[in-house]
């Protein structure tokens, strides 16, 4: 799989024993839930020098979206599309919190902190 991001949006587990060795891309970043089918794929992705972008922060922009049609007043297009391109940003803050503790973006145990992005519990 040579690419510069490979994009796994609709199967979990695709970061696998199998898979790990044919990875020759840069980034891995999808909307799919559980890219990794354990957590010690994340450890091995980072010695790779791949950089993994946490699923469960980029792919919020649907969930994000939803949650504006019960908003005071009902869905407002501008405010969804505000909170959703927040994302990046979020995800910005994810990847610097993981490099002030020397990785790339998991912690040594392998396991993503979903603890790392407290502001999207605010948004």
């Amino acid at each position: 799989m040579e690419c510069d991001v490979f994009s796994p949006c609709a199967l979990g587990a695709v970061v696998n024993d199998d898979t790990l060795k044919r990875f020759k891309c840069k980034i891995i970043a999808g909307a799919a839930n559980n890219q990794l089918k354990e957590p010690r794929h994340g450890t091995i992705l980072e010695e790779n020098g791949i950089l993994y972008a946490l699923d469960f922060v980029i792919s919020g922009g649907g969930v994000m979206n939803i949650v504006d049609e019960f908003g005071i007043g009902g869905y407002n297009r501008e405010r969804a599309f505000a909170r959703v391109s927040r994302i990046y940003d979020k995800l910005m803050k994810v990847f610097e919190a993981a490099r002030s503790k020397g990785h790339l973006y998991v912690p040594s145990s392998g396991t993503p902190d979903r603890g790392t992005d407290t502001q999207s519990r605010k948004d």
